[in-house]
């Protein structure tokens, strides 16, 4: 992947055989296993692995951008390509950026949180347990994802973050 991070686009395309050069969130993901398994070594800018991190990083600026990966709400819209999104990926992304990849999200932070905040307790206020949104409402009829588990990573950032919103 760090080998696939394209300079002209700014980030590493969705798929890496050229087909679709779509911006994405989630290639961020996968570092919160090593992470939450006791190997920050491995995910660190200086470890074994730092040219892969660094990569990432970098491919999290460049496609978290409103003109990207932004719904006007402020809300994170995972792929630049479609209007759906899941709750349960955003915190895991959010947990990613700022503890892992060290993104400092200033004042723009606490915006990113009150639009999550408000899909899940006003917009879905009857359906809580709902992890797909589309435009930042919910998609589907279904009561209960398994966002409730990832949950815990993004509520663990809330109080770190409330001072600043």
């Amino acid at each position: 992947m760090t080998a696939a991070f394209d300079e002209k686009l700014g980030y590493i395309p969705a798929l890496m055989d050229g087909k679709d050069t779509s911006a994405i969130i989630p290639a961020i993901e996968g570092l919160s296993y090593p992470q939450n398994f006791g190997m920050e070594e491995e995910v660190s800018f200086e470890g074994p692995f730092a040219a892969y991190v660094k990569a990432l990083r970098r491919h999290f600026e460049g496609v978290f951008r409103p003109d990207r990966c932004f719904f006007s709400d402020h809300g994170w819209c995972l792929s630049a390509s479609s209007i759906n999104t899941w709750m349960r990926k955003i915190f895991l992304c959010q947990y990613v950026a700022r503890d892992i990849l060290k993104v400092d999200f200033g004042a723009e932070g606490p915006m990113h949180d009150r639009a999550h905040a408000h899909w899940w307790q006003v917009v879905c206020a009857g359906r809580p347990g709902i992890d797909q949104y589309s435009w930042g409402n919910p998609y589907g009829r279904g009561f209960h994802y398994p966002r409730a588990i990832t949950a815990v990573l993004w509520l663990g950032e809330v109080p770190r973050h409330a001072a600043a919103g």
